[in-house]
């Protein structure tokens, strides 16, 4: 048979050996595992197309084909090409060797090794596992099992899951879909790595466990979570994130880091634009620290509050405004020097930024305030 979409095998074995070295070097939400759609239908018998070598043995009273070179099948739009080929007629199933490449309408699976139970409709892959979809999308493993009427897949060992932009790609050892309801489990090592349109500027999330939906793209991760970007990190046990919004919602103890600046809360709250932090608030119970300015040397700034709200231009801080029994130390430089420190307390306190250093402080509401002047060598309160 000369079926197109049989000329696609050569093809994707090409394409194969090049997402392996493309793979190696980026690390999925889109931050999405991909809906697995089954290879097609089934309602028909598994036939036989092609094969250049025939044989029909018997192995435990059971006849036995044993096909071989160029050998195809097909079971409605499922076509099945491999080099090698046996045929149990009792147990009917298939096990296909060397090269094997399955195609329908939505995808192409590339595998050393395949086990195709025909009456179930269970597809064991084994060995080099890659399926391409026709949107691109690629999924890389060990092993997949498959099962056609229930539509739930199971990746193992090794999987990489990359989006058709190339630019989101989600790791783990162990994985599941569920076709049904859209949803992915990763629960040995998930990580999630987006890029930026540059492919660049990488936001990695990790944890002990990472769910995903793909009709609501939103993802959750449960356990020893971390989300790193740059000189940003920030670590919970919890967090959502919907990739459709930008938006991340970290608790469970979580807390923040950007180089010296240390934040602690209840719960987190971060909106990404164009793969940079936009906003950031933080809720009930905040403390946080920032140096005063950019020097080693530089003493540290004490804000705590009920909601800390943090806004930034291009990935830069430009404003906080604390707010809930507000209280803050800060210094006072000058021109690179300390002109001392002002304790400030009120309802709300807003802190204006200039090239990362303090420039403004208002403090609205039960103002209380004591500036303590340089070469002051007792405690700050």
């Amino acid at each position: 048979m000369n079926h197109p979409s049989m000329n696609t095998p050569n093809h994707c074995l090409t394409k194969v050996g090049h997402l392996n070295r493309i793979l190696c070097g980026v690390l999925l939400l889109l931050l999405t595992l991909p809906a697995f759609a089954g290879f097609g239908g089934r309602k028909g018998p598994l036939e036989l197309e092609k094969a250049k070598i025939l044989r029909n043995v018997e192995q435990d009273s059971e006849q036995v084909r044993i096909l071989i070179d160029s050998v195809s099948f097909s079971q409605q739009d499922i076509h099945i090409n491999c080099d090698y080929a046996e045929f149990y007629s009792l147990k009917r199933k298939a096990y296909l060797r060397g090269k094997v490449v399955i195609v329908d309408s939505a995808r192409v699976l590339c595998a050393e090794e395949v086990t195709y139970f025909e009456v179930s409709g269970v597809a064991q892959a084994v060995g080099n596992v890659v399926v391409k979809e026709r949107n691109n999308r690629t999924i890389r493993c060990r092993r997949l099992d498959y099962d056609y009427d229930s539509g739930f897949a199971t990746y193992r060992g090794e999987v990489v899951v990359t989006d058709s932009t190339g630019r989101t790609t989600i790791t783990g050892d162990l994985a599941t879909y569920d076709e049904v309801n859209r949803e992915a489990d990763v629960t040995i090592n998930p990580k999630l790595v987006k890029l930026d349109s540059l492919k660049k500027n990488p936001i990695t999330i990790t944890g002990n466990r990472m769910w995903m939906n793909d009709s609501f793209r939103v993802a959750k991760t449960e356990g020893n979570v971390v989300i790193v970007q740059d000189t940003f990190r920030a670590t919970g046990g919890y967090l959502l994130f919907n990739d459709s919004t930008g938006f991340a919602t970290l608790t469970k103890s979580p807390k923040l880091l950007r180089g010296k600046e240390e934040m602690k809360a209840d719960s987190m709250r971060f909106l990404f634009k164009n793969q940079q932090l936009d906003d950031m608030i933080a809720f009930k119970d905040v403390d946080a620290i920032t140096p005063a300015d950019s020097t080693p040397t530089a003493p540290l700034n004490h804000m705590t509050g009920q909601q800390l709200h943090s806004y930034f231009t291009k990935g830069v801080i430009d404003s906080i405004v604390v707010s809930g029994n507000a209280k803050s130390k800060y210094y006072i430089y000058e021109k690179g020097k300390n002109s001392g420190a002002n304790v400030a307390s009120g309802d709300t306190l807003r802190i204006v930024f200039q090239r990362k250093e303090i420039r403004k402080i208002t403090v609205i509401g039960g103002i209380e305030g004591t500036y303590y002047p340089e070469g002051w060598n007792k405690p700050i309160e």
